[in-house]
């Protein structure tokens, strides 16, 4: 009896705050925090990235989120954030107007301060905390012979620790090679997850209008779990056999907590079209044993519905995700909450300044941080 007195209260006391007038204090405790790079138009047409903060549970809850302004710059379609565990510093993969390419931008939550860790000709994609003063990067060179490689940065230093030609991390069939990596914005035990895309070296045709046109394959190969303490690949399993895009959404993939795999996959055959527009989403399980996938379920564009992007798992219960709507000719972004337990879907249209804009990835912000120390002031 004493023990549901006390559980009452504490409800009551939690109905009072969350119902009154008085600002919620985000001071100590944000473990409901999303982290969402996107891109704005300006009024010259053309894309500028930006981040927001946005709390889950508002969703969940019924509302449609407040969008909390964290960083705005750079231009391009595909800014990409993540912040270190101590929360101290972000690092953003956005447009160096000085080198005309994707570098890497550090800021620091406390005083703003801005500051690049990268300043070449390369683009750098898939950013990872090894640890608060490590950065993992995947870095795509401007050079005719130059070489697909991870590299490992620390922030003090600014300088390369370590650097892995991706062409060394696994075999690759006969006349083909690695095409690109991508990382999963979760890990799991330590472990990074990435999937590793060859193109073949042959030519093939696909039909487009009613036209042949030729084309080098690119897919999805291997699924590589790799330590990111010693920086050695523990174990690879082969990418299950479903249609895929040949380029597919930046964050197209994640992993939750419970070794669950969440996947943007194509509907439509290569054979029939090399960019279709059309996906889904497939949430599928590792039989470890028989080395395949099962198809738990999956998500369905629809008529209007016709994109998805940015997979991102909450947990083990929730699948966060951007999606491309169009009605009547005109073009809208939403962003997909999917409780998995329940089946059921929560969405909401992120609007900044009276329009809707393009959340292109997302990132589940460490608990330790607070709303206050990321809102740009």
């Amino acid at each position: 009896m004493k023990n549901k007195l006390i559980v009452s209260l504490i409800i009551l006391v939690c109905f009072f705050v969350t119902n009154s007038n008085i600002p919620v204090d985000c001071t100590n405790r944000n473990d409901n925090l999303i982290l969402s790079c996107t891109w704005l138009k300006s009024s010259f047409g053309v894309n500028q990235n930006a981040i927001f903060a946005w709390n889950i549970q508002e969703l969940l809850q019924g509302e449609r989120p407040t969008l909390h302004l964290v960083w705005k710059g750079g231009r391009g379609l595909n800014p990409e954030a993540v912040i270190s565990s101590d929360g101290k510093c972000m690092a953003i993969s956005t447009w160096n107007k000085e080198r005309d390419a994707q570098n890497i931008l550090l800021v620091d939550l406390k005083t703003k301060k801005e500051d690049w860790l990268t300043k070449d000709f390369s683009e750098q994609f898939f950013i990872h905390w090894l640890n608060n003063e490590l950065l993992l990067i995947y870095n795509v060179p401007h050079k005719p012979n130059g070489k697909l490689s991870i590299q490992i940065w620390n922030i003090k230093t600014k300088k390369i620790t370590k650097e892995i030609d991706t062409n060394s991390l696994i075999v690759v069939p006969k006349n083909s090679q690695i095409n690109m990596i991508q990382f999963a914005p979760s890990e799991i035990n330590n472990r990074l997850i990435f999937i590793t895309w060859i193109q073949e070296s042959k030519f093939k045709e696909y039909n487009k209008n009613n036209e042949k046109v030729l084309y080098l394959p690119t897919y999805p190969y291997k699924i590589v779990w790799f330590d990111k303490n010693n920086l050695e690949i523990i174990d690879t399993t082969l990418y299950p056999a479903i249609n895929n895009l040949p380029y597919p959404p930046r964050q197209h993939f994640d992993i939750a907590p419970n070794g669950i795999f969440a996947f943007i996959t194509d509907i439509q055959s290569i054979k029939e079209a090399s960019y279709p527009e059309k996906n889904l989403i497939r949430v599928m399980k590792l039989n470890r044993n028989k080395n395949s996938f099962e198809t738990l379920f999956t998500i369905s564009s629809t008529n209007s519905v016709v994109q998805y992007d940015s997979v991102n798992f909450f947990g083990n219960n929730y699948l966060i995700f951007s999606e491309k709507e169009v009605k009547n000719k005109k073009v809208k972004y939403n962003v997909a909450v999917y409780s998995i337990k329940d089946q059921k879907m929560y969405k909401f249209e992120p609007i900044w300044n009276g329009k809707n804009i393009a959340l292109v990835s997302h990132k589940v912000v460490p608990k330790e941080i607070s709303l206050n120390s990321l809102i740009k002031k």
